[in-house]
């Protein structure tokens, strides 16, 4: 059995929502700099002086940054300082930042959507979606290939002016008028649909609040001994209290089943007492 993914068309020709955003902004940040030099320099010490926050003062902070350096952390779960505030102890790590900023270089030159296109091609798709397809393909006995990802189509994609890969704000639009010919009106121009699981209200509410409860108890956080207790409470209690569509839902949710899966995996292969068999229940790993 073999399948057909449509893996690497985002990252190739900017389907994602979140590339047009940062079209948006850099568009915003452009204007910003075609500012008299004197210009900025007095709404920047208005801004201070007047305490501006939220949005106004991210865009003030940001302007004047590389694409690197203002968007590496996009896609973090946590940041460095999200990072120090959960361990328990200091901890002699690379910094996140570290790792990401080299990752635009070869691209600095080029758009923002091409540059953080790039970075998520080499970590987010390589590192997450195709592992995550090779695993549950292979798991099942099928075979899965990823057309969009041979070798001279990616070059292809790569060598293309950013307005081909977001034409205003109509993503994948080279691709899309490539093969318009081939599929009924409507289709391509329709409303982009992923695959995402309700995993907030299964963690809130549903079936996997009891897998929180267990994984991340102060007890099993203290056992462990990675994290602060405290720290980890509260995350649990803020991601309680957070409900589906607000701002930082998102980020609290991706935090808590991040610390969950961790536990888990170190249950299965760290531990004394690992599991020989990675076929292993939930109960055996988590008992109540």
């Amino acid at each position: 059995k073999v399948a057909l993914s449509g893996l690497g068309g985002d990252e190739l020709f900017a389907g994602y929502a979140r590339y047009v955003h940062l079209a948006r902004r850099e568009r915003t940040f452009e204007r910003w700099r075609q500012l008299p030099g004197a210009v900025r320099r007095g709404v920047r010490a208005g801004a201070r002086w007047t305490g501006v926050s939220g949005r106004g003062a991210s865009v003030l902070a940001k302007a004047d940054l590389p694409v690197g350096e203002r968007s590496y952390g996009y896609k973090l779960v946590l940041d460095d300082p999200g990072k120090d505030a959960l361990w328990d102890g200091p901890q002699d790590l690379v910094p996140t930042r570290d790792l990401l900023l080299p990752l635009f270089a070869p691209v600095a030159s080029q758009s923002v959507v091409n540059q953080v296109a790039y970075v998520d091609a080499k970590t987010y798709l390589a590192n997450d979606l195709l592992r995550h397809m090779d695993g549950m393909t292979m798991a099942h006995g099928v075979e899965a290939r990823v057309p969009f990802l041979d070798g001279p189509l990616v070059d292809l994609a790569l060598s293309l002016p950013p307005e081909l890969r977001l034409f205003g704000e109509v993503r994948k639009h080279v691709l899309r008028e490539a093969v318009r010919d081939l599929f009924p009106g409507g289709v391509l121009d329709a409303t982009k649909r992923g695959f995402s699981f309700p995993m907030g209200a299964w963690m809130r509410r549903g079936p996997l609040r009891d897998v929180i409860l267990r994984a991340l108890s102060p007890e099993a956080v203290r056992r462990r001994g990675l994290f602060r207790v405290d720290a980890v409470a509260r995350l649990c209690d803020d991601f309680a209290r957070s409900t589906d569509g607000d701002a930082t839902a998102g980020l609290l949710e991706g935090r808590v089943w991040t610390l969950v899966m961790l536990e888990l995996w170190c249950r299965m292969f760290i531990d004394d007492d690992a599991p020989r068999s990675p076929d292993v229940s939930l109960d055996e790993l988590l008992p109540s």
